[in-house]
């Protein structure tokens, strides 16, 4: 059954706030966009009025008002790709709990591997005016080299693992304690013989995981049996 949409429906204006907290229309912005930071102040009474009369009056900002006036338009841009896409989801609603507890929305692409479809959410995302772009991909061994002509020398970057150029912002998980907390765990538990499987030997990320396992291993004087250490394929460590 279709249900017909209301042609009545008007968009609800920061003016119409103001009026009805009974503030000036800067106050209100000031409240509810972040706007005149430096020479505007609200008491809290007045401030916690005025967010009262925008949740009463459905009033939502124009994010595209605010990007032609040069202000933050309060919109992160998220890029995914489809691999490691259980971590990855973890971490988004980790992301999407902070943005949203700092006033902040999300807008998410999913990439699939494919650097046209980076190339487009990029657009898209500066068309909307996104204040920063956060990649949860891991940067991979080649994989720098095809996204520094995308993402090198931008400020508004931010990757997952590690940054494509020296001075790119990236966050980074600390591999060798998330180990060692885990070593910890099961010993603290009675384990002895503790395993360790990795994707393989030679990737660098593979290889600090290695060596926490090991030192974990050896800070409970536990002796580090390789016959425990093997890749997803079923391969152990050559003596």
């Amino acid at each position: 059954m279709l249900f017909p949409v209301s042609s009545d429906h008007k968009r609800v204006r920061l003016v119409d706030v103001a009026e009805q907290a009974g503030v000036s229309r800067s106050a209100a912005g000031h409240v509810l966009l972040g706007t005149g930071a430096d020479v505007i102040r609200v008491a809290e009474a007045t401030a916690e009025r005025i967010r009262q009369a925008a949740d009463e009056l459905g009033y939502h900002p124009n994010r595209a008002a605010q990007q032609l006036r040069g202000a933050s338009t309060q919109t992160l841009g998220v890029l995914m790709d489809t691999v490691n896409a259980p971590v990855m989801n973890d971490r988004l609603a980790a992301i999407e709990k902070e943005a949203a507890s700092r006033g902040y929305r999300l807008l998410i692409g999913q990439l699939h591997g494919d650097l046209d479809a980076l190339r487009g959410y990029l657009g898209d995302f500066e068309s909307r005016g996104v204040d920063a772009i956060f990649c949860l991909f891991d940067v991979t061994a080649g994989r720098a080299e095809r996204l520094m002509p995308l993402l090198g020398g931008r400020d508004d970057i931010v990757l997952h693992g590690k940054p494509i150029t020296p001075d790119g912002y990236c966050v980074r998980v600390d591999t060798s304690q998330a180990v060692a907390d885990l070593v910890d765990h099961l010993v603290d538990r009675g384990y002895r013989r503790v395993g360790l499987q990795l994707e393989g030997f030679t990737d660098e990320l593979m290889a600090v995981r290695r060596e926490a396992y090991v030192t974990a291993m050896q800070t409970h004087g536990l002796p580090c049996d390789e016959d425990l250490i093997w890749t997803d394929m079923g391969d152990t460590v050559d003596p």
